[in-house]
């Protein structure tokens, strides 16, 4: 969308007075500008996706048909229901508030679209909502301008909020959100908050206040609103403890207690509540009740507390108080089988009763039947509902109970995760920050706060004995050294035009006909550039082989050489420039690449901005960027190899080596011939090794290659997403690729691999992060095995995919995937095709854990996509991984 600045300004001087003092002449001149059509041009991007009317989606409905502002106003008029001077004043409105562009929201100064919101905007629009025969265009028009002012403006929260309690649609505002009826990408937490904070210093309804509450992303304020809605049901109903709304105020205040950990205070509203209401809180857990006040309504369905309220006890050491929560042991398991979904709360309730009779009773047998079938059941098919911090906390203490460290580690990561309390945009938490009154807040912030710090205190408690137990490695002292010295710039950036003074002659043409392309590498795809003098051909690729990025760029470039017009080439050269951070390497140049004594490349400094990348990495925003740079690379520099151990000094600093040792790990192999070339060799002591070795294979033969976010190729971002995906390749690999693991070195003594594996320790990828940005190595978050050593469970995940597996010991002592299930942040398209709209969604909607299973498939390099949407039921995969056992391990099989 684009507005001519000058008249911009003209008509949000207008917008900022409110509609009594604009003059349809300022309408009419933005029309008779011609800006009215290019308005309408636009809106077709930002808009198309409006759940509903909006009284852009009524322009565009009849946009063939408007010639002129007199027509847009006729035509508002018509439809809405208004006067013909309100719906001048209306296109006032919506000029004063389009962004200059559809991408403009995705710039580095996104404070910028929220000031053109103003008070006086709104208001405008508000008043116009409050005539209309039909509201709710205007209403969903101004809560999507709304959203976007108080999301990028916080300091202007007061200003909206001061305009908020004065409108004479605020409720009908907080009923669309409260109800979901504006399509949810309008709508904010932060939105919702200010709509919640104005609504009660009016004393407006508390029913909204319950449908606002699931807008909100702060926990306090959340809390505060629940805890307002409970008082106030309470109050309506004086005399009647179990009226229906009582109680399922009372559920929702005392789940949202639990979800957040704060067991004791849940519990004490418990006790403090009359026995008749407690009855009702415990037994009531389906169907649901309407709630409604003035004209809106609200279905809200009764909750299951008694396994959380059990769980809650038993972590406070309440013990007849959780023993008079359980029901009756059931008989037997729960089948394995997957449940439906009307089954799943029921069956996270039933493991929740089983964790808490294991605290309670203590019995001695094997606990890893139930951590797997729990983990299964929550993270794989019943994930909605089954992320409470409590019921977090009761698995992680179950787990230190029965001596599972990591295990304990892991789920307390979980717990604290649930928390949200450092979770969220930094903008959003300068909001107001009471809801209902400042002291409430504050409180549950407090609460919140404490509960944080205890269970950062009980992870740095499992670390620290980790880390007492692990010892120090060659490599962990090597690693240190390389990043206490500040990082080497080896390639000096120039004007681009110095480059050109001194370059030997044109680049394009230098060579008749196609330059040749080294073998194996894709000409579409991974090529950059290419170009051949004499006999001498340069070629400059991007890979993912040293830099695991995923999803977020292709990597970093390398550069292949050849000497005999491309007959043969030498092995390729990593530059450890990575894609975006900050060099762009453009594909086509006036200057020569071979210059002699090494190569030239002109490059654009295009920065990814590393706060911005989520999965999928849509839309990822560049923090600088400045054209018209170049860098000379010499070959010498290329070539170096200090340690002559086979891998160039550059390699040597992104594989984490010691570029003066040729054995980092001080085990008498090369480090350029050492598959593991940071941990020693020898014989696997631990069965977790052998259990490795099968897991490593797994993941090698189902390689995850989701599509990537190019910068390079990104010079006008769009808001459609599906036109961006038209701009997205698949990650490339060489024959040079390492795996690059987060893990305890010492697990991996004894595993022995054909492709090279660096493992990192979790200190050491932090520091690895803050040098270089983004990394994402495999984790194994999750190995678990069972006392008779036959079965074995894992989770792993790369940050952008992962998955899980179920492994089994065969009688020759090696180990093998029995069910494998893989996830990615999007099911896989077609190549540069679009899996369509629902495929965006079911990508986006699968961020943060909800994941799908993928069928494994061998890996494919170049681009060619590895990964569909189905089960799998892997076995009997090639190997690539094994693990030499000692005589003590073999002899217990």
């Amino acid at each position: 969308m684009r507005v001519g600045s000058s008249t911009l300004l003209a008509v949000v001087a207008v917008a900022a007075v409110g509609p009594a003092a604009a003059g349809p002449a300022d309408a009419a001149r933005w029309c008779e500008d011609g800006e009215l059509a290019e308005y309408l041009d636009g809106l077709r991007t930002p808009w198309s996706g409006a759940d509903g009317p909006l009284v852009e989606n009524v322009l565009l409905e009849s946009r063939d048909r408007l010639e002129d502002c007199d027509g847009a106003a006729r035509l508002l008029a018509e439809r809405l229901g208004i006067s013909r001077q309100d719906a001048r004043h209306l296109l006032s409105a919506l000029a004063a508030s389009a962004p200059p562009a559809p991408w403009e929201e995705l710039d580095s100064t996104p404070e910028a679209a929220g000031r053109r919101v103003d008070a006086g905007t709104l208001r405008a629009l508000g008043e116009i909502a409050s005539r209309a025969r039909d509201p709710l265009p205007v209403l969903r028009s101004l809560i999507a301008r709304w959203s976007r002012a108080v999301d990028r403006s916080p300091d202007r929260s007061s200003e909206f909020l001061e305009w908020a309690a004065d409108t004479p649609v605020l409720p009908q505002m907080a009923g669309l959100i409260a109800a979901d009826r504006p399509c949810s990408w309008v709508s904010s937490p932060s939105c919702a908050g200010v709509i919640a904070l104005a609504l009660s210093r009016r004393s407006s309804d508390p029913v909204l206040f319950l449908g606002l509450a699931d807008e909100l992303e702060r926990p306090e304020q959340k809390l505060a609103v629940l805890e307002a809605f409970y008082s106030a049901m309470r109050a309506r109903h004086p005399r009647d403890a179990t009226h229906p709304e009582v109680v399922v105020a009372a559920q929702r205040y005392l789940a949202e207690l639990l979800d957040r950990g704060l067991g004791e205070l849940a519990l004490a509203e418990f006790s403090g509540l009359a026995e008749s209401l407690r009855r009702e809180v415990l037994d009531r857990s389906d169907g649901a009740t309407t709630l409604q006040d003035g004209g809106f309504r609200l279905e809200a369905s009764f909750l299951r507390l008694r396994a959380s309220l059990a769980a809650a006890a038993t972590l406070v050491g309440d013990e007849p108080l959780a023993r008079s929560l359980l029901p009756e042991a059931p008989k037997g398991r729960d089948p394995l089988p997957p449940p439906s979904r009307s089954e799943c709360a029921t069956r996270v309730a039933r493991l929740g009763f089983r964790f808490v009779r294991r605290i309670l009773d203590r019995p001695g047998d094997d606990p890893f039947d139930l951590f797997h079938e729990d983990l299964r059941t929550r993270d794989q098919l019943c994930y909605e509902g089954a992320g409470s911090t409590t019921s977090w906390d009761l698995r992680a203490t179950v787990a230190e109970l029965e001596s599972l460290p990591r295990l304990a580690e892991w789920l307390l990561a979980k717990a604290r995760f649930a928390l949200h309390t450092d979770i969220g945009d930094d903008r959003k938490a300068a909001l107001p920050e009471s809801l209902v009154a400042d002291a409430r807040v504050a409180r549950y912030r407090g609460l919140l706060e404490r509960r944080l710090a205890g269970f950062d205190q009980r992870i740095g408690r499992l670390r620290a004995a980790a880390e007492r137990d692990r010892g120090e490695d060659p490599a962990s002292r090597a690693i240190r050294r390389q990043f206490d010295r500040p990082p080497v710039e080896r390639f000096r950036e120039r004007p681009l035009s110095s480059c050109l003074e001194t370059a030997p002659g044109p680049a394009r043409g230098a060579v008749q006909g196609r330059p040749p392309v080294p073998p194996g590498v894709d000409p579409e795809y991974a090529l950059v550039r290419v170009e051949q003098r004499g006999e001498e051909v340069v070629a400059v690729v991007t890979t993912q082989d040293y830099d695991p990025v995923g999803e977020v760029s292709p990597g970093a470039y390398w550069v292949y050489r050849s000497t005999d017009g491309g007959s043969s080439w030498e092995r390729p050269l990593p530059t450890g420039l990575r894609v975006a951070m900050p060099y762009v390497v453009p594909r086509e140049s006036d200057l020569p690449m071979i210059a002699g004594t090494g190569i030239a490349l002109e490059v654009e400094v295009r920065e990814i901005d590393t706060e911005s990348i989520t999965f999928p990495p849509l839309f990822t925003r560049i923090r600088r960027q400045r054209a018209g740079r170049c860098l000379v690379l010499p070959w010498a520099l290329l070539e170096q190899d200090s340690d002559r151990d086979g891998l160039t000094d550059i390699a040597e600093e992104h594989l984490f080596l010691d570029p003066a040792d040729p054995d980092t790990d001080d085990d008498g192999l090369a480090d350029g011939g050492d598959p593991l070339p940071q941990v020693p060799r020898g014989i696997a002591s631990d069965e977790r090794t052998l259990v490795l070795a099968a897991l490593l294979s797994t993941v090698s033969g189902q390689e995850l290659q989701a599509l990537i976010h190019d910068p390079a190729r990104e010079e006008h971002p769009s808001s459609d997403p599906l036109e961006f995906l038209a701009h997205m390749d698949s990650p490339t690999f060489s024959t040079q690729r390492t795996l690059f693991v987060m893990d305890e070195r010492r697990l991996y003594v004894g595993l022995e691999a054909r492709q090279r594996i660096v493992v990192l320790e979790r200190d050491e990828l932090a520091r690895v992060r803050r040098r270089y940005g983004p990394f994402y190595p495999l984790q194994i978050p999750v190995l678990l095995i069972d006392r008779a050593g036959r079965q074995a469970y894992a989770i792993w995940s790369r940050g952008w995919s992962g998955g899980r597996a179920l492994f089994r010991r065969r009688p020759d002592g090696t180990w093998t995937a029995s069910r494998v299930t893989t996830w990615i942040t999007r099911s896989e398209p077609e190549r540069h095709g679009s899996g369509g709209s629902a495929d965006i969604a079911a990508r986006c909607g699968q961020q943060g854990g909800r994941e799908s299973p993928v069928s494994p498939q061998p890996s494919h390099s170049h681009g060619v996509p590895s990964s569909r949407i189905g089960s799998a039921d892997v076995s009997g995969s090639v190997s690539i991984f094994h693990a030499r056992p000692s005589a003590s391990t073999s002899a217990a099989r």
